[in-house]
Order: structure tokens, then C-alpha cells, then sequence
């Protein structure tokens, strides 16, 4: 009986630390077209769309578009993206993004951040709403 309390709880200690250092899943933009739908499944590698958190893709030359989502909240987990996204609000940056000539069309709700954003590119397109200040700051340096 002693014995078995023992491996009880040294089982649920490895399973807390399996949880805490496991990745998100990575998703892949593999849509076509210019833009291509995000919430259309197809569209991404593999063929769902990515939950909230998970690890984003968009490679070079692909166009990711959020305009044709539904209006809820997308929590964002981190993002490399050689290609263009164009976001629509209400989106959450809930990890780091590297972006390249991003889109950003945001509705009256502000973008959340939690992470640093890096954009590049000389095509980056800022379309009203509401931008948090640590973003606009940096914005105005560039």
C-alpha cells in the first residue's frame, strides 16, 4: 500500500513536468490564392485551423487572410511569417511574432499583445482601430 502512494505520486509529478515544457502544436499556411482564407482548414498543414496558442507559419509568398473569420477573439501563439498576414480584431498576441509586410485592419477592439512584435518589410499596412501603445510607439520609431 506504501509503495503504491509512492508511484501514484511520482506519476503525477512527471506528468506536470512533461506539461510544462511541451511545445504548441506548429501549423504551417499552405493556402493558395492571394489572399487565402485562415479559417478555411485546407489552408493549413496540418488540415485544421490552428487552435488558440499554437505555433503559426505563413512562408514566404503566402497570403493568410483573417477578414473572412468570424468575429471571436483568436489568441495567438508564436508567430514567423515570411508571407503576409492581414489580421482582423479581436486578436491576442499571446507570444513573440516576426512579421514580414504584415496587414493590420482592426475593427473598434484593440489588439491584446503579451509578446514583442517584429515587423519588417516596406509594405506594412496600418488601417485604423485602435493600436496599444507600446505598438504605436514603436511604430513612429520605424
Amino acid at each position: 500500500m506504501k509503495n503504491s502512494r509512492w508511484m501514484l505520486l511520482a506519476t503525477v509529478g512527471a506528468a506536470a513536468n512533461a506539461t510544462a515544457v511541451s511545445r504548441a502544436q506548429q501549423y504551417t499556411f499552405v493556402g493558395s490564392g492571394s489572399p487565402a482564407n485562415w479559417c478555411n482548414s485546407n489552408n493549413w498543414n496540418p488540415t485544421v485551423e490552428p487552435p488558440d496558442g499554437a505555433e503559426i507559419i505563413v512562408p514566404s509568398g503566402k497570403h493568410a487572410d483573417m477578414s473572412q473569420c468570424s468575429n471571436q477573439m483568436r489568441v495567438l501563439g508564436p508567430i514567423t511569417a515570411g508571407g503576409t498576414i492581414r489580421f482582423y480584431t479581436p486578436v491576442r498576441f499571446a507570444a513573440d511574432a516576426n512579421l514580414s509586410n504584415p496587414v493590420f485592419e482592426f475593427s473598434s477592439e484593440p489588439v491584446q499583445n503579451a509578446g514583442t512584435i517584429t515587423v519588417s518589410g516596406d509594405t506594412s499596412v496600418w488601417q485604423g482601430g485602435i493600436l496599444p501603445a507600446a505598438l504605436s510607439e514603436t511604430k513612429e520609431r520605424c
